[in-house]
């Protein structure tokens, strides 16, 4: 009998010995779980492979969703991961539904608590979420949206810790910047100074926190050209951050661009120039001067240098910041079109006045393709041009430009930038009618602006009453009896 059963075995020993070694392999082989696909995700986006980031973390939630249910907290960690990578992607559209989803899962289930937390651990989960969805509502300039979520956020943390935690203070500090970005300015630093209050408050400070707080709130304080308090806020800012081992570099970095800027607006050219050096030279520690966080940096250093009559500098940094722009925006992008702009502006100042005309026609055609020829970014460049001709004593083709702008301002509401835009069109075409001892023409432009407008503006405007006068001067002017 034994011979058989040996025959049989030499027979399939290669199939059950290749069996027995794939059955050991799959046994030994580490079972994939919601924990380990969660870390891989992590892994895989620190690593910036985020091809790779989404599949596993989608297949987490898979998993998730197979083990627990679409309705467990668990499930809901899951979907925030995925929307997390999303969101540093700046696919909002994308992270915005499972957020939501996230924050439903929450809502729906019985407050828990954990062995180390005493508090509403969904409570706080929500809490997390609405700051989260409030961020990315501001970063698209849905901002009643943003308040709203925040508002949340701030009466559940409130009620979860007091509300003098710091957990509190995040979407107060966050609600500043939402009103700083609608120009808000005063609400603004109503907030921020809450958030000081209660960083000061606790019983150690948190001093970075402090830091990025002084930096928002210098910020708020440039905008509303209070340079004082700007500068200070800033040093302040700066001096925090020197001091703390643990301070990020790209906050440091932020506070001294923010102050360079402070210094360039108040023309103290040689410090801001020293601080933009430090700029520069972290990028270029970091081996990353092809970063879009360098676009506002050159921008600063082409008005730095043109001030200083340093043309050479300036069409340097100015051909950089377009070269970034071009990179990462596209060649047809609003910002990219204004760089181009300040450059043929360079040039107009250096007297290059032909590459100035090339480059603003080039502008101007770029605007007609996005906007259209009659959009207010189009009709600012064709003023611009004008303005060249004018410089150029060439009216003939400034005139037609001028004119047609007059026309196309019509159709606007009134805002304080085209409000500016029509006095600047005003002024330029009124100067080529009386060389061209045309009086007639500025009053009938005159009294159609006035026919146009007046009903539009409060009485009294000053804009009303300037043109008021001047036609009143021209008629006086136009009827005095010739000698």
């Amino acid at each position: 009998m034994m011979k058989p059963i040996i025959r049989y075995f030499s027979k399939t020993g290669s199939c059950l010995l290749t069996a027995v070694f794939l059955f050991g392999h799959f046994a030994c082989a580490p079972k994939e779980t919601v924990k380990s696909l969660s870390k891989q995700c992590r892994q895989y986006q620190d690593q910036k492979d985020f091809s790779a980031a989404l599949t596993t973390c989608q297949a987490a939630v898979n998993k998730a969703e197979q083990k627990w249910g679409d309705h467990h907290a668990k499930s809901a960690d899951t979907l925030m991961n995925l929307a997390d990578l999303y969101r540093v992607q700046e696919k909002y559209t994308l992270a915005e539904p499972l957020y939501e989803r996230a924050l439903r899962i929450y809502e729906q289930i019985e407050p828990i608590t954990t062995k180390k937390q005493a508090q509403p651990f969904t409570h706080q989960k929500r809490a997390q979420i609405l700051t989260t969805l409030g961020d990315l509502a501001c970063q698209q300039e849905k901002y009643d949206e943003a308040i709203a979520f925040h508002t949340q956020a701030f009466h559940l943390y409130q009620d979860l810790f007091g509300k003098n935690s710091l957990d509190t203070a995040k979407p107060l500090e966050s609600l500043g910047q939402v009103y700083f970005y609608q120009q808000k300015y005063e609400q603004a630093e109503g907030f921020y100074k809450n958030t000081l209050a209660i960083y000061q408050a606790q019983p150690v400070k948190p001093q970075l926190k402090i830091a990025n707080l002084f930096t928002l709130m210098a910020f708020l304080y440039e905008a509303q050209e209070n340079k004082k308090q700007s500068e200070y806020f800033f040093l302040k800012a700066l001096a925090r951050y020197k001091q703390e081992p643990n301070a990020d570099p790209q906050e440091t970095i932020k506070a001294t661009e923010g102050l360079a800027t402070t210094y360039l607006n108040q023309n103290k050219l040689e410090k801001a120039r020293l601080l933009y050096e430090q700029v520069m030279d972290f990028y270029k520690t970091e081996d990353n001067l092809d970063s879009p966080a360098l676009i506002n940096t050159l921008t600063h250093l082409t008005t730095l240098y043109t001030r200083q009559k340093a043309y050479t500098q300036a069409e340097s940094f100015a051909n950089r910041a377009i070269l970034l722009q071009e990179t990462h925006k596209g060649g047809n992008h609003p910002d990219t079109l204004k760089s181009q702009e300040r450059l043929a502006m360079l040039y107009v100042e250096q007297l290059k006045y032909s590459p100035a005309e090339a480059l603003y026609k080039d502008i101007i055609s770029r605007y007609s393709t996005l906007y259209s020829p009659k959009h207010p970014d189009t009709i600012h460049v064709k003023s611009l041009l004008a303005q060249l001709y004018i410089l150029q004593a060439d009216p003939a083709q400034a005139r037609p430009l001028l004119e047609k702008n007059m026309a196309a301002l019509k159709k606007y509401p009134i805002t304080p930038e085209n409000l500016s835009a029509i006095q600047t069109d005003l002024q330029a075409l009124m100067a080529i009618y009386q060389a061209e001892n045309q009086t007639s023409q500025s009053i009938q432009l005159l009294e159609n602006l006035l026919l146009e407008y007046e009903p539009k503006f409060e009485s009294g405007h000053p804009a009303l009453q300037d043109w008021k006068d001047r036609l009143t001067q021209l008629k006086a002017t136009d009827e005095a009896p010739s000698e």
